[in-house]
Parts: C-alpha cells; sequence; structure tokens
C-alpha cells in the first residue's frame, strides 16, 4: 500500500488521523479492489487511528470480507473521487486487554484509504438520557432535542477547528487549506449517516430511536474529536 501522506490542516480537523487532500489519485486509473484487498487497505489507518487514541496500543484485526460490507461507489466527497466503502468489525489489542470494533473506511479509485473511523459506541448512553424524558414527552423529542444541542456543539467546534488551521498555515494559500478541511466535514457526515442507517438496519424493532440515539452519540464523539 502506497504511504500515508498526512496534511497538518486536514488531520487538526477530521480527528481520525488521515488526509483526505494528501490522497487525491496519482493518475494510474482506477484499480478494481477484491473485497480481501479493501479490508487490508483499510487495516493500517484503522491502526492508525487507534494508535492515536491510546498509547497502549499494540495490534487489530479486522473480520473477514465476507462478514464486512463492501459497497462499490462512483462520487465524489467534496472535490475527492470515492470508489469503495467498507464497514465491519474486528477486535484490537490494548496492552493486555482485547476489545472489539467497529469501522468505517472510505477508499479511493487508487486503492488508498482516503477516511477511516474506529468506535465502539452504541448509543446506550443517548438512550439512557431519554428513557425518562422530563415533561412526560416522548423519547423522540428527548433525542431530537440532544441532536439539536450535539449539532450546535459540533457546528461551533467545527468552526473553531478551521480557524485553527488556517492560523496554523498562515502563509497558505486559503484554497489549500479550506479543500481538506471541506472535504473532510463532509467525509465524517456521511460516515455518521450511513452508520446510523446500518444500525438502524440492524435492528428494526427499535430502529427510529436507535438510528437517533446513534446520531447523538457520534456528533458528540465528533465534537470531543474537534476539541470542542
Amino acid at each position: 500500500m502506497p504511504p500515508i501522506v498526512r496534511h497538518p490542516a486536514a488531520l487538526l480537523l477530521m480527528g481520525l488521523f488521515l488526509s483526505l487532500a494528501a490522497c487525491a489519485p496519482t493518475g494510474g486509473g482506477a484499480v478494481n479492489l477484491s473485497p480481501e484487498t479493501a479490508i487490508r487497505a483499510c487495516e493500517a489507518p484503522a491502526a492508525l487511528a487507534l494508535r492515536a487514541r491510546d498509547p497502549s496500543f499494540r495490534s487489530v484485526v479486522l473480520d473477514p470480507a465476507a462478514s464486512s460490507r463492501i459497497e462499490r461507489r462512483s462520487t465524489y466527497v467534496g472535490s475527492q473521487p470515492l470508489a469503495m466503502v467498507v464497514s465491519g468489525q474486528g477486535t484490537a489489542r490494548t496492552g493486555t486487554a482485547i476489545a472489539d470494533l467497529r469501522y468505517w473506511c472510505l477508499i479511493g479509485p487508487d486503492g488508498r484509504a482516503l477516511f477511516v473511523d474506529v468506535e465502539t459506541v452504541n448509543g446506550g448512553a443517548a438512550l439512557a438520557e431519554c428513557a425518562r424524558p422530563a415533561g412526560g414527552g416522548s423519547t423522540a423529542a428527548c433525542l431530537d432535542d440532544l441532536l439539536h444541542k450535539a449539532e450546535r456543539a459540533l457546528a461551533e467546534a467545527e468552526a473553531r477547528a478551521v480557524a485553527r488551521a488556517r492560523s496554523t498555515r498562515s502563509g497558505a494559500p486559503r484554497a489549500d487549506v479550506d479543500e481538506p478541511v471541506a472535504t473532510s466535514i463532509g467525509a465524517w457526515r456521511v460516515y455518521r449517516d450511513a452508520e446510523c442507517t446500518r444500525r438502524q438496519e440492524s435492528a428494526p424493532a427499535d430502529s427510529p430511536d436507535l438510528a437517533a440515539a446513534c446520531r447523538v452519540e457520534l456528533t458528540r464523539a465528533r465534537v470531543r474529536e474537534l476539541g470542542g
């Protein structure tokens, strides 16, 4: 796999340790990846993300393609071409512990991972907060209120991250800073909506509340990643 080049501004905003801007296709044409190769393309950046979050990280194993979801796409995230979306599960070893994980990975036409998120959040905290809504309201209304607050905090965190990126690279052309930042914001929102839809489909009996709680939890986690 080609080396991953990390762009400081994109790293700052993403909180996911990959630069979308630095991973543009290199002119060799689209690569038709097998499902197994797609999983391998996601392993190294997933390990990078886990290591950055936990210094005791030792190794990661992603489940095989047969038990993962792999979708071919022909679209763009911002100005970045997208060829494949991979999501699945795996295990990570940190210190002497082994933890289950879920991940989501975007792959470009050249076969390189553009964006990876690894998480273990299941929406339980938000559901617990809304188990007995104040004032006798519904769980759905409570979750909508939590999401509204989380979205407002996210907008503020993104604005601060953009300002930090511009300050860090004050001598660079504005487009060189703003382009990866905008692409990163768009990619994360694509990830959140796709992941929460996947969870909704996996548990149809509880799907409306589960999907809403997922959006709350992932949005809150994003705010924390951006230093909000």
